[in-house]
């Protein structure tokens, strides 16, 4: 499920949100907030 979940978020970070990683971590940040530190570590 990490994987997928980096996978989901990377795309959406890139797509949608280019430069604004910030304001992509606010729309994700409630889905994830068990795994925050592993996502923040990603981006």
């Amino acid at each position: 499920a990490l994987k997928l979940a980096d996978e989901v978020e990377e795309i959406f970070v890139k797509h949608f949100m280019d430069n604004d990683h910030r304001k992509a971590m606010k729309y994700l940040k409630p889905h994830q907030r068990k795994e925050s530190h592993a996502v923040t570590f990603f981006i």
